[in-house]
């Protein structure tokens, strides 16, 4: 199973919250069920992953609001899910139980003269000049 890379960046999100509670007392924004998301899925990447992915989640814990560390995991984690594609579906279930967190709008555009726009929100309007 190839994980998909939303998963992956969800996963890391819910992990950001349980981090900076548990290295700063704080994450005032995170409801208990989050936290609780957050924690299994950190302890799960550090036992059933190991490797550069409990490396990348130990950094994260040590400075969860940067977001260089943040990617460092999101991908530590796809690299690791790659190398142990039993694992995928697995990971997989545990991000999908978990509550959500926020919104994720990604957009990946290609090609010469490509034009895009992309919107969130209501009683948006977008014009192309």
């Amino acid at each position: 199973m190839v994980i998909e890379a939303a998963i992956v960046a969800t996963a890391v999100e819910l992990i950001r919250p349980y981090a900076a509670k548990v290295g700063k007392g704080l994450a005032d924004k995170a409801s208990d069920e989050v936290l609780e998301a957050g924690k299994k899925l950190l302890d799960w990447v550090k036992t059933k992953l190991g490797g550069a992915a409990k490396t990348a989640a130990e950094k994260l814990e040590a400075a969860p609001h940067n977001d260089d560390r943040a990617t460092g995991l999101r991908l530590a984690i796809a690299d690791e899910l790659e190398a142990q594609p039993a694992l995928a579906a697995e990971f997989a279930a545990l991000v999908k139980e978990a509550p959500v967190v926020g919104e994720t709008m990604t957009l990946t555009v290609s090609g010469q003269g490509a034009k895009v726009n992309q919107v969130k929100g209501n009683n948006n309007q977008v014009r192309n000049s």
